[in-house]
């Protein structure tokens, strides 16, 4: 599961850098040879962590916004454009990816410098004609064949191909699937120019009296080995090592370079004689290992390990290249792969036209959109309200400018349904400072903001009968006030207080008080229009705000509509009650100009209906 895992997420990053100055990409091979489908489990959680939303009000939602700024979302999106500088700085390995149909699907920088054509001339070709394999093809199909049935990696080996240019060309070449839900939908080679070692290699077998010469000269380490004992090193090996000079490295043995254990836990020495038969007994080997220089100090090698027979004599030569830079791109992009493919909010990459290239899996369970239906459309937000092309330019001419920008969005799912979300947009550039990619990380918001509604909604409406309170209320008589005064209309408050509740709570307890005021809401609502506001204040005491009304005529009328319905009986349990009110009134602009006026009039207007 976690070969897959990596092989699929691999593949997203690759086409989620693509274009970017990424220098080396490669497959983990020493993982895949030596510890077989086990690979270490990276926790994303080390590099996203979930952070609660504080609600509460316009000021809540400003400080859930600029938490979420902070977030998990933009956590990864630090991380992720980390491992882009990361990657930019490995050494050249070329990375290209193909579907089951052999088509290219991804083509790296890599690529492009060692078979000579470009990344948009690549891809979408046969694989077949940019990287012929010659006399080896039958081989290679038959390789690529059991990666696909098998689902499983390809070992690691050298193939001698052809350019599109002609160019003969040798590499050491790594197969990999990648894909979801356990099966394969794309390959990728991750491929190592070894055209000049391979010349090295020939020279050697075929000009005998040369050896020497480019034994010497070499830019790989290359030891001979008797009787388990190094008997000469080249001075590419004395460098390599980190040796005083090669008298430190002759009669030791090669394991004694070695840690105790390899990155695997396996045991270093008899793992290192397994090796030395395999080579003996197939005429060579080829691996990766962990060195030890002199100064104490880790470094990951490829190694060939060769028989050779000499004056009746079994020997070993050992070419050693120094292969960390890789074993660290392989690890950055295992661990970008991860923190793409796990992270909890939708992350989407374009290319500099805009065209998305990758999404990971949270984009599509919040989207609902499919990797095949977003990939090589141009990239614009699915809003739920009418776009606005000024305020969308806006946003483009604000990433070309900070290389950021991040907001509020409605979106829209492929369903049609609307949803709230955070959108935060980044610019990654190439070495050079031109815009290479766009990275989005969209998150959901729908949670957060159906808890900062509930908590306005507790904050400004009675807790017994839902109704807006005194907090509502005069918000809503602010605003049909300065309505009123635009328009030059009228406007009415209704001030009711129940008479005698106080006997009825003490006389039947406070939950028969409690339902009865919860009937008495009931039936405010219905005496009133959509637009008007029916508030308790606390107690048996209700304001009703009667907006844009034709007259005073009008708020008598409701005024005995409310009557009657609130003096009419009340069946609670089996007690029937009769309740009656007072109703006080005052109307803008008559009895007062502003809230305090109107209430402070309606209240005595009320009072004076109880005498």
């Amino acid at each position: 599961m976690a070969r897959r895992r990596l092989a699929r997420l691999s593949e997203v990053k690759g086409r989620f850098f693509h274009g970017a100055r990424i220098q080396s990409i490669a497959a983990p091979r020493r993982a895949l040879r030596r510890a077989g489908p086990t690979f270490r489990e990276y926790e994303v959680s080390d590099f996203i962590q979930e952070q609660s939303s504080t609600p509460g009000g316009q000021d809540g939602a400003g400080h859930a916004e600029a938490e979420l700024a902070k977030g998990p979302g933009q956590a990864a999106l630090g991380v992720l454009s980390g491992i882009v500088t990361a990657l930019e700085l490995a050494p050249a390995v070329a990375v290209r990816g193909v579907d089951r149909d052999g088509i290219v699907r991804f083509w790296n920088r890599g690529s492009a410098a060692l078979y000579g054509m470009p990344a948009e001339r690549a891809i979408g070709q046969p694989a077949a004609a940019l990287v012929a394999h010659g006399e080896s093809a039958a081989e290679f199909a038959a390789a690529v064949e059991c990666l696909w049935r098998t689902g499983q990696p390809q070992a690691a080996r050298d193939w001698q191909v052809r350019a599109p240019d002609g160019r003969a060309l040798w590499v050491y070449s790594s197969m990999f699937p990648v894909g979801a839900a356990g099966a394969a939908q794309q390959m990728y080679c991750m491929d190592v120019d070894i055209t000049a070692r391979k010349r090295e290699e020939s020279a050697l077998g075929l000009v005998g009296e040369n050896f020497r010469q480019l034994y010497d000269k070499s830019t790989d380490a290359i030891l001979l080995i008797r009787d388990d004992r190094i008997v000469d090193v080249n001075p590419a090996a004395v460098a390599l090592f980190r040796c005083a000079d090669r008298e430190r490295m002759l009669g030791q043995r090669l394991s004694d370079f070695s840690p105790l254990r390899q990155a695997d836990g396996a045991v270093s020495a008899p793992l290192d004689a397994e090796l030395a038969a395999r080579a003996h007994a197939d005429g060579n080997c080829r691996y990766d290992w962990r060195y030890l220089t002199c100064q104490g100090e880790l470094f990951w090698a490829e190694v060939l390990l060769t028989s050779i027979t000499y004056d009746h004599q079994y020997l070993f030569y050992a070419v050693i290249r120094d292969i960390s830079a890789r074993k660290q791109a392989e690890s950055s992009l295992y661990l970008s792969a991860q923190v793409f493919d796990n992270a909890r909010d939708a992350i989407l990459v374009t290319d500099r036209q805009q065209r998305v290239i990758a999404i990971n899996r949270a984009y599509t369970d919040i989207t609902g959109f499919s990797a095949a239906e977003m990939t090589g459309s141009v990239f614009t937000v699915q809003r739920g309200d009418a776009e606005d092309p000024v305020a969308f330019h806006r946003i483009w001419a604000e990433l070309a400018v900070s290389d950021h920008w991040q907001g509020e969005i409605t979106g829209q799912r492929k369903n049609g349904a609307q949803y709230p979300a955070w959108l935060a947009l980044t610019v990654i550039r190439e070495a050079g400072g031109e815009i290479s990619n766009y990275m989005g990380i969209l998150s959901d918001i729908t949670d957060r903001k159906k808890s900062e509604e509930h908590t306005r909604h507790l904050a400004e409406h009675d807790f017994l009968t839902d109704l807006p309170n005194r907090v509502l209320l005069l918000d809503r008589l602010s605003l049909a006030l300065g309505t009123a005064r635009r328009k030059r209309t009228m406007l009415a408050i209704l001030f009711l207080d129940l008479d005698h509740f106080k006997n009825i709570n003490d006389s039947m307890g406070h939950h028969v008080g409690d339902l009865l005021l919860k009937e008495v809401a009931r039936r405010l609502i219905k005496c009133v229009r959509g637009v008007d506001t029916v508030s308790r204040q606390g107690g048996d005491e209700f304001i009703i705000i009667l907006a844009d009304i034709g007259g005073i005529d009008q708020a008598a009328h409701v005024a005995a509509t409310v009557l009657q319905a609130v003096t009419q009986p009340y069946h609670i349990g089996e007690a029937e009650l009769h309740v009656s009110t007072s109703i006080g009134v005052s109307v803008f602009p008559s009895d007062g100009d502003d809230m305090d006026s109107l209430i402070k009039n309606a209240d005595i207007a009320m009072y004076h209906a109880k005498e």
